[in-house]
């Protein structure tokens, strides 16, 4: 006999997914989820992840039981309770969908890799993204991802036989009598005769529904203005896709929402909005790229992705400027508004993320690493592989991107001229006239607000000539080139398509937009 085991990791969905289907057409099976206590642990992981989760587990414990699959929730390590099924003469298979996590679940998931192995109990992983494990370069990365892309999406998941519901459940009951299951904590979603296995409690609201209610609105109507308020703090929250969430915990399927893009791009007539959802489409294109970046060198989460600049910012970190930084207290309007909106709601637009992480490395001279934890535990959509890469890319430790050097006093000027964000989250300056509020520390009411010391301007002039001094005076073309292989985009701008936005007055987006697109436009 026979048990299929899916095992849900960072895909909590019913609709699109490829293990649940496999597993279901192969005969008894059930989900498992692994609550990994060292993973929630983690110096990158807070409460605000494990709310969300146990959230999702509890939709997906009503969701699954509708079609007669039981959910166990326990921190029993999988290879363990496989190992178990096993010695009741059953053959256990496990499912699930590759993942590209942070050094914690890639240890995990080497260590139960390595166990089946040695007990010949199959593992078979799908993938949801163009992530590719064992890619020596980039050179072939976009034939794969077109390729990827284009394959058929999973079908509607059936419904288990009660037959082989009752086979699993009986199945399981019969482990969990055991001694060596009694010190878990085991949750599932159907009635245990079990003592110490709990039920899980019923989410009252589909979640599913809920990503797909904000897809809808994104595609209809919040998109015609993606482009020009993606870096709007006040209004990114309306037009950008809002989904980053759900991709990040896979309540919704990568697979789909691209092909959904594809899908909406042909529909509509509307050239504008075409261009919107192109740009939209270039996003989910370097969501994959970063995401690359960390699956062929893990190493990115703890170290500079160019050791060149090892030793560039280490020794100087100040605690009393990591604390402010982290707090929201600098001094400077926007980069303390950004803080505590991101500190209260999880969420901040993609140019002020880029800020925070620029002003931590050029203005208070902070080594990434800390911040980046700082951030990743902060944001609800923390994707490790995207993370650690755009963070290394904004501190300027690559050495295949252009340094980002963000002036905190521009872009309040550009992106926040009424103030409106700043107002929603530094009161504080309610007080200052509207032309303080930009540089509070000339003005004579300075006192009422933390002042940052120099003015930011001179601060990121002074951290421009010593970045500039270290890459002349440290870093190779030829080391460059290496990260390159490995880790550079291979896509070339197109300086006619920068021209005709500039006619058309929009604003332009990555050039790999179109590329990316043509390359699935028939």
């Amino acid at each position: 006999m026979h048990i299929d085991v899916v095992w849900l990791k960072r895909d909590l969905r019913t609709r699109n997914h490829w293990p649940l289907v496999k597993a279901l057409q192969q005969g008894p099976m059930f989900a498992l989820y692994f609550d990994d206590r060292a993973w929630w642990t983690g110096d990158d992981m807070s409460d605000r992840h494990r709310s969300y989760v146990d959230t999702m587990l509890r939709y997906m414990g009503k969701a699954l039981a509708s079609q007669n699959i039981p959910l166990v929730v326990s921190n029993c390590p999988v290879e363990d309770l496989l190992f178990a099924i096993t010695q009741r003469a059953i053959q256990p298979r496990l499912h699930s969908y590759q993942e590209t996590g942070n050094a914690i679940s890639y240890t995990r998931d080497r260590r139960v890799g390595k166990a089946l192995a040695s007990r010949q109990i199959p593992w078979k992983e799908y993938h949801d993204i163009c992530v590719f494990r064992g890619l020596k370069n980039r050179d072939d990365w976009q034939a794969l991802h077109r390729k990827r892309m284009s394959k058929a999406l999973a079908p509607a998941l059936g419904r288990q036989g009660p037959s082989s519901c009752r086979k699993v459940i009986e199945t399981l009951d019969s482990l969990f009598r055991e001694e060596q299951f009694k010190s878990f904590h085991i949750q599932a979603n159907y009635r245990s005769k079990v003592e110490h296995v709990t039920r899980i409690e019923a989410g009252c609201q589909n979640e599913e529904d809920s990503a797909d209610r904000v897809m809808e609105s994104f595609f209809a109507r919040r998109s015609k203005r993606y482009l020009f308020d993606i870096s709007k703090p006040s209004r990114a929250s309306a037009s950008c896709s809002r989904l980053s969430v759900y991709l990040a915990w896979g309540t919704v399927s990568f697979h789909a929402l691209f092909q959904r893009t594809l899908t909406e791009i042909r529909r509509t007539q509307d050239k504008g909005h075409q261009s919107q959802m192109r740009a939209f489409l270039s996003r989910l294109f370097w969501h994959c790229h970063f995401i690359q970046r960390l699956e062929s060198e893990p190493a990115i989460e703890f170290n500079n992705i160019n050791t060149e600049y090892d030793g560039m910012r280490e020794s100087a970190f100040c605690q009393d400027h990591f604390h402010k930084w982290k707090n929201g207290e600098t001094g400077v309007p926007l980069v303390d508004a950004s803080m505590r909106c991101l500190n209260s709601t999880g969420w901040l637009p993609f140019r002020m993320r880029a800020m925070l992480i620029s002003f931590a490395s050029y203005h208070y001279n902070l080594h990434w690493r800390r911040p980046a934890l700082h951030l990743a535990r902060q944001f609800l959509d923390y994707e490790p592989g995207i993370h650690f890469s755009q963070v290394q890319m904004q501190a300027g430790v690559t050495g295949i991107n252009v340094p980002r050097m963000y002036n905190p006093v521009r872009q309040h000027y550009k992106n926040d001229p009424g103030h409106n964000f700043i107002l929603e989250w530094v009161p504080e300056l309610s007080s200052f006239k509207s032309v303080e509020r930009y540089e509070p520390w000339k003005s004579v009411n300075s006192l009422r607000y933390p002042l940052f010391g120099a003015a930011p301007d001179i601060r990121l002039r002074q951290a421009r000539q010593q970045y500039s001094k270290w890459r002349k005076n440290k870093c190779s073309k030829e080391n460059a080139h290496k990260v390159y292989q490995l880790h550079g985009s291979r896509r070339r701008q197109s300086k006619t398509r920068d021209r005709q936005h500039v006619r058309r007055k929009l604003p332009t987006p990555p050039t790999q937009v179109q590329m990316e697109f043509s390359l699935f436009e028939s």
